[in-house]
């Protein structure tokens, strides 16, 4: 037995009522309606997911990035500036510049000395 057999569609859509097909219709314009509304949420909300599903494969770019940006013993990008800062001050300690922000005090030689100026920016 097939669906032809079981549904005689002639009696069918003679049942259908006008109330009925717009019932129907009003439903759809309604649900249409909503779904164009509520599509700019619903577009931030799958993104959202998206991100939140890619943080555990950041993981490795942010611990990269932290190890660049933190002391870690003279192989970070914040070591190199502070060795270039060491060397800015005692280039202009020696030739009595003045650095763009002010004169350089330097309250003796041991300032100067490697390390000292490393501990200082580390405290």
């Amino acid at each position: 037995m097939n669906i032809d057999e079981q549904l005689d569609w002639p009696t069918f859509l003679a049942s259908i009522s006008l109330l009925q097909v717009a019932v129907v219709v009003c439903a759809l314009w309604v649900i249409w309606r909503l779904l164009v509304k509520f599509w700019p949420f619903l577009r931030k909300l799958m993104a959202t997911v998206d991100a939140i599903q890619q943080i555990p494969a950041m993981s490795q770019q942010i611990k990269d990035i932290h190890h660049e940006v933190h002391f870690n013993n003279g192989s970070s990008v914040k070591d190199a500036v502070t060795r270039m800062e060491q060397s800015i001050v005692i280039l202009n300690a020696v030739h009595g510049i003045e650095s763009p922000v002010g004169p350089v005090i330097v309250a003796d030689r041991s300032t100067l000395e490697k390390g000292s100026i490393d501990e200082q920016h580390r405290n």
